[in-house]
């Protein structure tokens, strides 16, 4: 053989070699979430979270009979979180807080409709005209409408190790994952505090789900572009299991509307209860609609049926009062919207009836 053809071979097999992909070696996921650098790393959902409970503190005066609420102090507490609201719910927060601002200082009659009623305060909850409690379709709207969507828009940009550390703290949770919001230290709040009621400690539930997402995404992360897949099967997880745990909420707080309104001798703190636990279930779900539908299960078409069934189209008429004076009628479509969450979820019975339940505090967990 020539000294050409030789070279000329040696070339063809060095080509054929260098052109063979290897696969990766199966990503290595540790059993903790490594915490080095989330303080420094999480500092702009720090602030959301601070936001938003400023917020929530500003609205929750108007809970008491005789006091106003500022519209201008809402606005301006709602400022820095309306960059992180998609553009379908910013609209219906500025129509909510003038809402609250005009009903606060004044007296609801649960009894009575518009035009009749006025709206206002009813056993330390602030009820517009038609009983829906627009502090709960404000902030928990948001949950959806302003956090996840922060979080979505993360996982959907350049991702670091940074970017992990911030989808986490926007998921209400510290990367220790306590699993309960009555820790001493760095207990979960928002999503994370609901996701946590709603797992029962057990290694299964939608809260460990979460976390060991978390954890995998996190090493994915960490061991470079060739784990991509399984960073992004780990983003579906997290965004699943967050979404679901929150519609385990909305259905824990049909069983409490069903349970409050359905007694034989309904005293004004157990009504109050159960149309504040209402207003969460509105409010929860109406927020899922600013959302970008390729990351979310729920479709507008289900929210929008699952609204009507609790009497609070997005954009009216409003007819919630007719679920607390006629209930034997109404709290059919309570049940009705109940059915219809684990249809679209796929829950099976037991976890329904695991929904009824806050495990942290049935469980006790500090």
């Amino acid at each position: 053989m020539s000294r050409f053809l030789a070279l000329a071979t040696l070339g063809l097999f060095l080509v054929g070699f260098s052109g063979c992909s290897v696969d990766p070696d199966p990503l290595v996921v540790p059993a903790a979430y490594d915490t080095t650098a989330f303080t420094a790393n999480v500092s702009v959902e720090r602030n959301l979270l601070a936001d938003m409970q400023t917020l929530a503190t500003i609205m929750k005066t108007g809970r008491t009979e005789g006091k106003t609420v500022s519209i201008d102090a809402m606005q301006g507490a709602y400022e820095p979180i309306r960059p992180f609201t998609g553009s379908y719910y910013a609209s219906y927060v500025d129509q909510y807080m003038a809402t609250l601002a005009r009903v606060s200082g004044k007296s609801y009659d649960w009894q009575s409709a518009p035009p009749a009623s006025t709206g206002g305060v009813y056993s330390g909850y602030l009820f517009d005209e038609h009983g829906l409690e627009m502090e709960q379709l404000i902030e928990k709207g948001l949950y959806a409408a302003a956090l996840y969507n922060h979080a979505v828009k993360l996982m959907g940009g350049d991702i670091t190790l940074a970017t992990i550390d911030r989808i986490v703290a926007t998921f209400g949770a510290h990367p220790s994952f306590p699993n309960t919001d009555k820790a001493t230290n760095n207990p979960d709040k928002y999503a994370a505090a609901y996701c946590a009621r709603r797992d029962q400690n057990d290694g299964k539930g939608l809260y460990t789900q979460f976390k060991n997402a978390a954890i995998t995404a996190q090493a994915a992360v960490r061991s470079g572009s060739d784990y991509n897949g399984d960073r992004n099967t780990a983003f579906t997880t997290m965004r699943t299991t967050w979404e679901r745990s929150m519609m385990a909420t909305v259905i824990n707080y049909t069983y409490a509307v069903v349970d409050g309104l359905s007694a034989t001798t309904i005293d004004d703190k157990t009504r109050a209860g159960a149309i504040h636990s209402y207003g969460e279930c509105v409010g929860f779900l109406h927020g899922w609609k600013s959302v970008p539908q390729s990351s979310r299960i729920i479709t507008d078409a289900e929210i929008n049926a699952l609204l009507v069934l609790l009497q609070a189209p997005a954009d009216g008429p409003y007819t919630s009062f007719v679920i607390w004076q006629q209930p034997v009628t109404y709290l059919s479509k309570v049940v009705e919207a109940r059915s219809s969450l684990k249809a679209i979820y796929g829950f099976s019975d037991a976890e329904m009836e695991s929904f009824k339940t806050n495990w942290v505090a049935a469980q006790g967990r500090q």
